[in-house]
């Protein structure tokens, strides 16, 4: 993506944070971006494309703080989710990502009301997902339902904090609504009572580009982390070869964000990584390149 046109989406992210989306006009981002409506129109055949490439900018962005969390944790502890959803909830509320969704649902575009539907099938597919990275093999027959209520409970709760102005923290309510969560799953799996089914579930948010991109992105941030500690550490003799190990991973990163990577530009910073002797030896740059290797891109 070149800048320009980066700097319109950003620009344009801002005004629709600002304003809402119906609200803000394309005259506003062709002032507040600085660029001619022949521009404009060249990257984006209407507002609502816009619209949807600044929110999949924002959820990337969300993804990358969100699996953050995850360096140096452990993916099966509670505590380590809680984490994660308290950067999401913080995320959401610092860019108005509910009222952006709300603004959205109430146009009578029927591409962009898909569009919102499906981000919000994809966080309670990683959501669920995330139950069954914690909860033990006996418990999985109740992750389902133990996700609709979580959902459920912390939406609502957070509705009514802002609603009533209530000082409870988001922390609080995050873990509040885990513990019911616990206490039903617990009480669901000695009784043997499931309401709905993993099968059922699948039926409804079936396993596709979104999950699997999803947690291959969790997957990749947690490998970027642990492989850019390793850098630090192996290469702290050799500060401009550490550069450009940075360099080239973030790169890397940013550009699988894209929603057509340039894979023979990702292959080439492989290709050069790879011969970086003090990397490509360790387990960290292993783990890493496995799962690039997963996603289809390799050093030439």
């Amino acid at each position: 993506m070149n800048k320009k046109k980066k700097n319109v989406i950003e620009q344009a992210q801002k005004l629709f944070i600002e304003q809402g989306y119906h609200a803000t006009s394309i005259q506003d981002i062709l002032k507040r971006s600085g660029v001619s409506k022949g521009t404009f129109y060249n990257y984006f055949s209407a507002k609502v494309e816009l619209f949807k490439e600044s929110f999949i900018m924002l959820q990337d962005e969300m993804r990358i703080e969100r699996d953050k969390v995850l360096i140096d944790k452990n993916i099966a502890v509670m505590d380590v989710f809680a984490e994660q959803m308290y950067v999401i909830m913080s995320f959401n509320e610092e860019k108005k990502i509910n009222e952006l969704i709300e603004d959205g649902l109430a146009s009578d575009d029927p591409d962009l009301i898909c569009f919102i539907k499906e981000l919000k099938k994809d966080f309670n597919k990683w959501v669920y997902h995330r139950f069954q990275q914690i909860f033990s093999a006996d418990k999985q027959p109740y992750l389902v339902d133990a996700t609709i209520v979580y959902l459920g409970v912390m939406q609502s709760m957070l509705s009514m904090r802002k609603i009533i102005d209530n000082s409870v923290s988001i922390k609080e309510i995050l873990r509040y609504s885990l513990s019911l969560v616990e206490e039903m799953v617990e009480k669901s799996s000695s009784e043997k009572i499931c309401i709905f089914t993993s099968e059922e579930f699948e039926k409804i948010f079936p396993e596709g580009r979104g999950i699997k991109s999803d947690f291959s992105f969790n997957e990749l941030t947690l490998a970027t982390g642990h492989l850019k500690k390793m850098s630090e550490q192996n290469l702290q003799t050799d500060r401009d070869k550490h550069e450009l190990v940075l360099e080239l991973i973030t790169f890397v990163q940013e550009e699988l964000m894209h929603e057509e990577p340039r894979k023979f530009l990702v292959n080439s910073a492989l290709t050069t990584l790879n011969s970086i002797v003090q990397l490509n030896q360790t387990n960290e740059y292993k783990r890493y390149t496995q799962i690039l290797n997963d996603l289809g891109y390799s050093a030439i």
